[in-house]
């Protein structure tokens, strides 16, 4: 902290020195202190190993609380869901790319061409989550009719 300090007194105390040459001052000693070597990629990769590492220790934890976790079915319905994800995008996108061919880039056309392969997005999903018995659509579907 003393060498940064250093380092940021002479911008702290003379008026002729911009405020950026005081922040370019600091992110070079912070670069030099091995923080930001790898830019922000270091601060995402540290988030996804922290992540990683607490889910594993929750699923080490409710495994043992739980006598199992049925990963075959967790597994299996991540790739049910992955594939009617993939039809979603598909579908939305072609219904965009056709319909922004013909209604143009303008604000209503966007919301025309948006709307339409979102929604027909949507359908699609839906339908793929019946064909392929996905569960928890049925409890959706059951949660949304009692309302």
């Amino acid at each position: 902290m003393r060498r940064q300090c250093d380092r940021l007194g002479p911008f702290l105390r003379d008026p002729d020195h911009q405020p950026d040459e005081a922040v370019h001052a600091a992110i070079g000693e912070h670069r030099s202190a091995g923080i930001a070597r790898g830019g922000t990629g270091g601060i995402v990769a540290g988030t996804g190993i922290g992540t990683t590492a607490a889910v594993v220790a929750q699923a080490v934890i409710l495994r043992r609380e739980l006598d199992g976790l049925e990963l075959r079915r967790l597994l299996a319905t991540t790739v049910k869901i992955a594939i009617a994800a993939g039809a979603l995008a598909a579908v939305a996108f072609g219904v965009w790319d056709a319909l922004d061919g013909v209604l143009g880039r303008g604000l209503g056309g966007q919301i025309a061409s948006l709307g339409t392969g979102l929604g027909l997005g949507g359908l699609t999903y839906v339908g793929m989550a019946k064909l392929l018995r996905i569960a928890e659509l049925a409890q959706i579907i059951s949660l949304v009719r009692r309302r």
